[in-house]
């Protein structure tokens, strides 16, 4: 997935998925090229490290996707990730669930990822998954962006 100028300061709101977040002072957050929908968005932290944040939404039409099956099977099955641990993360969003991750990057370096994840059912029997995913070593950083986390109103279509 390619990234563009499309960034934000400040306040990012995804009307198209329902959730806001706070972009920490001084960093951009930046968007999918298009002509890709607007899912969420990411933070470079530092470049030499691969260190960032990052949020993205998806629709569940069925309600039955498991974003954490998804990723350990899938993206991140190439890195031989370990789940380290599994807890919930109800003080952020009632059901959220926080994951944490070890894996190799390609490069033979040794990496950890804490991943949130978070379900929410629409009036219509539609869900959305939000998976907000952290790699960096900034905790004051990370964990005020994911305190900001909030959901929103969807826009219609």
């Amino acid at each position: 997935m390619g990234f563009d100028a499309r960034s934000h300061t400040g306040l990012y709101q995804n009307k198209s998925f329902g959730f806001e977040v706070i972009v920490p002072r001084g960093l951009r957050c930046t968007g999918a090229s298009p002509p890709a929908p607007a899912h969420g968005c990411r933070i470079q932290l530092a470049t030499k490290t691969n260190s960032e944040i990052w949020i993205d939404a998806q629709f569940d039409a069925n309600g039955n996707r498991d974003p954490i099956e998804e990723m350990t099977r899938g993206e991140l099955n190439k890195l031989s990730p370990i789940v380290l641990s599994r807890q919930r993360a109800a003080h952020l969003v009632p059901g959220a669930v926080e994951v944490k991750l070890a894996y190799i990057e390609a490069s033979g370096i040794a990496r950890e990822r804490v991943v949130f994840i978070f379900k929410r059912i629409l009036k219509d029997g539609l869900s959305v998954d939000y998976v907000l995913y952290l790699d960096s070593r900034k905790i004051g950083i990370e964990s005020k962006f994911v305190a900001s986390f909030r959901f929103s109103e969807l826009s219609a279509g």
